[in-house]
């Protein structure tokens, strides 16, 4: 399993302590890009669980809340395959000329 990122600024502190992007090998590439990869959907997924709060809070304040609605209102966890898709997605604009 892959560890959670930290924030999308700390990979980007990240990316330039060891130097420009477009300098590493394949490998370090590929990399990175997971990395980015990663800390966006977690990113989202952050943002999307503080979107579930507050709508939580509103259903509870109105007296909506219910079992179904706290399903409905769960976000998608991320999985190995969407971090590939977004990292397919991130490498395209890398191998634009």
């Amino acid at each position: 399993m892959i560890a959670p990122a930290t924030k999308q600024s700390d990979t980007h502190k990240h990316t330039h302590r060891k130097g420009h992007i477009m300098s590493s090998n394949p490998f370090e590439l590929r990399f990175k890009i997971l990395e980015m990869a990663q800390s966006y959907l977690q990113d989202q997924l952050q943002r999307n669980q503080e979107v579930f709060s507050l709508a939580w809070e509103l259903a509870q304040g109105q007296g909506e809340a219910n079992q179904q609605l706290w399903e409905e209102l769960q976000p998608e966890t991320y999985t190995i395959e969407d971090i590939k898709k977004k990292a397919t997605e991130l490498y395209e604009f890398v191998e634009k000329k």
